[in-house]
């Protein structure tokens, strides 16, 4: 399975099987400043190397936080086939400090 963004919220699957359809679900968590703040799942078949556009339901807007990162978790059943994250928003001049844990980085505004 590969996916490819179209836009913020379209993504372009497809199967890398040559010989089998692929069954599988689809979940996706949308995290701002690394706080789940919508997420949302599909059943997808695909038959072998097809492609497919999912549209996930939501909008990023100009107050949106931060980073905003989309987490995307193929599974079969409970088995966990892939994982794959895109960034969707960069860190913007109004977040001067970056910290996780206990390391902190400063962002510097250039001029």
């Amino acid at each position: 399975m590969r996916a490819t963004a179209v836009d913020e919220n379209r993504y372009l699957f497809q199967s890398m099987l040559r010989f089998a359809t692929l069954q599988i679900q689809v979940r996706w968590k949308l995290l701002s400043d690394g706080i789940s703040v919508v997420s949302g799942q599909a059943d997808l078949t695909l038959n072998p190397l097809e492609m497919r556009e999912l549209t996930f339901d939501f909008e990023l807007t100009q107050r949106s936080s931060c980073h905003n990162v989309l987490l995307v978790r193929y599974l079969r059943g409970d088995e966990e086939l892939g994982f794959e994250q895109f960034t969707l928003t960069a860190p913007t001049t109004l977040c001067t400090v970056t910290c996780w844990k206990a390391s902190c980085s400063v962002m510097k505004r250039v001029l």
